[in-house]
């Protein structure tokens, strides 16, 4: 799947122009949260949870925006309409600003990452770290520590880290 549009503040823009400027304090700070949602046969599954999660966890972390779970389910069926995606993941960033006015969200389609079907059948190889997440009940953009386990997996031939 190729993807030529991005949805930014509720607008398609290409995807080569979307940019975040390198001196964005809230996003080098984590400042964010996100969703992602999979969308099966152009359908985005459990959208109302996940759109009221992605509220939830800007609440937690005081992130004001001028988002509304309407605006971005809007947004997100214009979004795979466009880029034709039947079958796809879907990321949607929320990042912070000092003014309410001024958050940003970006939804963007991904290619699917399907787990081979002999994992089902033979289970996983996993390797555990632990690390426990600040603010748990948000999901945030601080990312680091799964980012680090997942290649400490890696490098033991693992699937997969349990945190």
């Amino acid at each position: 799947m190729e993807t030529k549009f991005i949805s930014y503040n509720g607008k398609l823009i290409p995807e080569k122009d979307a940019t975040v400027p390198i001196s964005n304090v809230e996003l080098s700070y984590g400042f964010g949260v996100y969703e992602t949602v999979r969308i099966s046969h152009g359908v985005a599954q459990f959208l109302d949870e996940h759109l009221e999660r992605l509220m939830h966890s800007a609440k937690i972390i005081g992130l004001e925006h001028q988002f509304n779970p309407t605006l971005i389910e809007k947004s997100i069926h214009e979004l795979v309409k466009t880029n034709k995606a039947d079958t796809c993941n879907l990321k949607i960033l929320l990042i912070g600003a000092p003014k309410k006015e001024d958050a940003n969200i970006y939804i963007m389609t991904l290619n699917p990452l399907f787990p081979d079907k002999k994992l089902y059948r033979d289970g996983a190889h996993t390797t555990m770290y632990k690390y426990e997440r600040a603010l748990p009940e948000a999901k945030t953009l601080n990312m680091l520590m799964s980012y680090l386990a997942y290649r400490e997996a890696k490098k033991a031939g693992a699937y997969d880290a349990l945190l």
